[in-house]
């Protein structure tokens, strides 16, 4: 293949992803590791898919878009405002958080570049949570009480 490539799918992947579900030749975000030793530039994220959110807004704001995603409420603490969250492997920021929804700013160059192009309200969207705010609620979950 000159243009893509096969690969397997876990059961894992698939009972987390939305990657089962998607048609053959469907475009997703793969972006390569960061080598040891590399200049960390943006937000920490490993590409281990966490939840499913579906996407409740789309609309052009300024020179680019606002893209509201939806996310299951058992999360919450999970999503960030100002921090970082992966939709479909895209790194961005959200803001306008509520215990089911967020807000994230889409510059015209990222919407472009990325299939986000072709997304629209509705879809199901992959999502990616902070690794260093999971690693702090489990820390807290797991803190013994007494």
């Amino acid at each position: 293949m000159n243009d893509g490539f096969v690969a397997d799918l876990s059961a894992e992947t698939a009972s987390r992803t939305t990657v089962a579900r998607l048609p053959a030749g469907t475009p997703l975000n793969l972006e390569r590791a960061l080598p040891v030793g590399g200049r960390l530039g943006g937000h920490i994220v490993l590409g281990h898919i966490d939840a499913v959110g579906r996407v409740k807004e789309l609309r052009p704001d300024g020179g680019g878009w606002t893209l509201g995603i939806g996310y299951p409420p058992a999360h919450a603490a999970r999503v960030v405002s100002k921090g970082c969250i992966c939709v479909d492997g895209i790194s961005l920021t959200p803001y306008d958080v509520t215990a089911s929804s967020f807000r994230c700013a889409i510059v015209h160059a990222t919407r472009e570049r990325t299939h986000l192009k072709g997304v629209t309200v509705g879809d199901e969207v992959n999502l990616e949570y902070d690794i260093v705010g999971k690693y702090v609620q489990r820390m807290i979950d797991h803190v013994p009480r007494g």
